[in-house]
């Protein structure tokens, strides 16, 4: 908020870029206890400048921070997924190209980053000292001891992880919960913008819960995230070429995602020898086994008999139910309307639902990213409005327009994203 800030009524363009950083920093907190200071671009662009300079003394084996390589590792997740295990092997000095060199000495020093934390953990662990702050690591490697205590119990498996799976749990908590999250937040933002109607909705919500007095460095998570239902309802997504009949309604992150998730496609896979029987309008459907299934997740959060005629539209209030409010009233009476609202999916439409897929392979980290995201929203607007800054003789209406085709101007990468965001200046305006 400081870095956008100062940038005042000329607005800043690198929002995408920069909850990639905000992102990624969380997950660092999360995962390893590390706590790193946000780099802005230009802060950035200065880190690298230094950082090639002092790569140019140093052995062509390029050293570099845990935080250098878990950035690189998370931009790279196509390559990463492409990349067979035996090329890490290879000393960096041999690569081609100065950005394969960057991505293979990032994967060595990542992987040794996480060696020594887990030995370290390990042994804190067997000496018996408590674990005061526990982060994913600590969990991961706690929960493992605990079941390698427990195999040779009766009727229990092998038990624990090996440290190969403790690295791969790590790894993959990383890749996976960066780009996902940071782009769910670039498209609420914009989407936020384009439709300040929906931006003050939320507003009032955040004005309700968080109280003047209470200082939001101290909140208690269970007390507080509960209360935040309309910031939580903002996450969901949809595609609409209609400007004014999407700007008609509006809601948070599930309405982001059910729109604009990051992922179109949900990978099922049928196992088992006998494949899986589907009922479709009255007929018995059979998979054969081993058959790779991609339903199309899209399609699904936007079928009509299920989500209603507005369907196409983003309405972040149809996620909200309250046992007081009637009609097209969705306004709090006060701090107690926020009890008496719920977060619910319109009716039939739960099962319809899949940025997170569903069932016993849901995504492990969906509350994670949940809290994250409402987390982030809820402090940004409790005390900025979020403008489009229009260009010269653009009317505000023109810009928010201009905005939304933006926004639905997006193609499928390894996820769902914007190909021009930076045509699009944002600005923080301090809220009274």
């Amino acid at each position: 908020m400081a870095y956008w800030s100062k940038y005042g009524p000329a607005g800043f363009s690198t929002t995408t870029h920069d909850w990639t950083i905000v992102t990624l920093n969380i997950l660092a907190t999360a995962a390893f206890g590390e706590s790193w200071d946000f780099l802005g671009t230009e802060e950035q662009q200065l880190e690298t400048i230094i950082e090639n300079q002092r790569q140019s003394k140093t052995d062509s084996d390029m050293e570099m921070s845990s935080r250098e390589s878990i950035a690189i590792l998370a931009s790279s997740v196509r390559l990463l997924t492409l990349t067979p295990r035996w090329f890490f092997s290879v000393p960096p000095s041999f690569m081609p190209t100065k950005s394969l060199k960057q991505f293979v000495a990032a994967h060595k020093q990542f992987e040794q980053c996480m060696k020594q934390m887990v030995g370290k953990k390990k042994a804190e662990i067997s000496s018996g000292e408590a674990i005061n702050n526990a982060t994913f690591l600590s969990t991961l490697i706690l929960k493992s001891e605990e079941a390698q205590n427990e195999k040779h119990a009766p009727g229990s498996g092998r038990g624990g992880l090996s440290e190969d799976e403790i690295y791969g749990n790590l790894f993959f908590y990383h890749i996976a919960g960066h780009e996902t999250t940071a782009g769910v937040l670039g498209y609420a933002v914009y989407l936020l913008a384009a439709f300040p109607e929906w931006q003050h909705w939320v507003h009032e919500e955040v004005d309700a819960v968080y109280k003047p007095h209470i200082d939001v460095d101290k909140i208690d998570y269970k007390e507080t995230s509960p209360k935040l239902k309309r910031c939580l309802a903002v996450m969901v997504r949809y595609h609409s070429q209609n400007f004014k009949q999407f700007a008609l309604t509006s809601c948070a992150q599930l309405e982001v995602l059910r729109l604009y998730g990051p992922t179109q496609f949900v990978v099922k896979s049928t196992i088992g020898p006998y494949g899986q029987d589907l009922e479709v309008e009255g007929k018995t459907c059979r998979i054969p086994p081993n058959t790779l299934v991609m339903p199309n997740g899209i399609a699904s959060q936007t079928l009509p008999e299920y989500w209603g005629e507005d369907t196409l539209e983003w309405k972040p209030a149809r996620w909200i139910a309250s046992k007081t409010v009637k009609g097209n009233d969705s306004s709090l009476k006060g701090y107690d309307g926020v009890a008496k609202e719920s977060v619910l999916p319109p009716a039939k439409a739960e099962e319809t639902f899949l940025p997170w897929s569903g069932g016993g392979r849901v995504c492990p980290g969906k509350r994670f990213s949940q809290v994250e995201f409402v987390a982030i929203i809820s402090l940004l607007l409790s005390r900025y409005a979020i403008d489009i800054v229009p260009r010269e003789g653009e009317s505000e209406q023109e810009a928010r327009e201009r905005c939304f085709t933006v926004i639905n101007n997006s193609a499928s990468e390894l996820t769902l994203q914007m190909k021009d965001p930076t045509s699009i200046r944002l600005r923080l305006v301090a809220r009274n």
